[in-house]
């Protein structure tokens, strides 16, 4: 995997996750905040970014970047990203001290379900293949779901669309067969056994993820849950300096 690090390697580390069709360049606007307290740890998920797509899955994604990683570290994932770090945190606890999930979800249960949302990720990788491909038009679109509500009237959406761009399509359709949401294992149940401090962020115009935040909030212990305010989907792009206070007042 692509890393890019920042900051004093004597503090604390923190990594964070991006989400489908980022990369680690997605945080750097918080990096300047961050590196006061964290020395912070960014990847590129396999077919993202600088990272070449190869054989994995989600399984196999997550445990990559356990190996990159030192013990005690702090964990943030967005999304995509959300999900791998949920993952890791419930099954590695040891290796954490506190996570943070913004608009993340703990998978699929429903056989009926998990069946569905193959078939739409596989329509949509089906589309990210075709060669006359409009690349720009289909991260338009894509930010046209109602989970990224109110996303295009930001100031910095045109500079989200052109990083957006900066991905390799037929890349993002192979990770999103191997590491969508389908492919995800359900952690519902492993959610009761969790020890690690959590909290969990979900935009109020999200109207989906603050259902699946309350979700977990119910189900896991020593969660702590906060919705922000005049956003979606994307936190820390939507609303910057609120996810800095709320991340920054939950990790020191």
């Amino acid at each position: 995997m692509y890393i890019q690090q920042w900051g004093d390697r004597t503090l604390p580390s923190l990594l964070l996750l991006h989400g489908f069709m980022g990369s680690s360049a997605d945080f750097l606007p918080l990096i300047p905040r961050l590196i006061q307290h964290f020395h912070c740890i960014c990847v590129d998920l396999p077919g993202h970014g600088q990272t070449e797509i190869v054989e994995h899955n989600f399984v196999s994604t997550a445990e990559q970047i356990l190996n990159i990683v030192p013990d005690n570290c702090y964990l943030f994932g967005y999304s995509l990203g959300g999900r791998l770090a949920l993952y890791l945190a419930l099954h590695y606890p040891d290796r954490w001290q506190k996570v943070i999930l913004e608009s993340a979800s703990f998978g699929l249960s429903d056989p009926p379900m998990r069946e569905q949302r193959q078939q739409q990720d596989r329509a949509i990788a089906r589309k990210l293949r075709q060669p006359d491909l409009d690349f720009a038009a289909f991260i338009h679109k894509w930010y046209q779901q109602p989970v990224f509500t109110g996303i295009e009237t930001h100031p910095n959406f045109p500079e989200l669309i052109v990083s957006r761009s900066n991905n390799n399509p037929l890349s993002l359709a192979r990770s999103l067969e191997t590491t969508g949401l389908r492919q995800q294992p359900y952690l519902g149940e492993l959610l009761k056994t969790n020890i690690i401090p959590l909290l969990i962020l979900a935009g109020e115009q999200d109207i989906k993820f603050v259902e699946i935040g309350y979700q977990i909030a119910s189900i896991c212990r020593q969660t702590q849950l906060t919705i922000v305010p005049d956003c979606s989907h994307n936190i820390h792009f939507q609303q910057l300096d609120l996810w800095l206070e709320a991340v920054l007042e939950f990790l020191i």
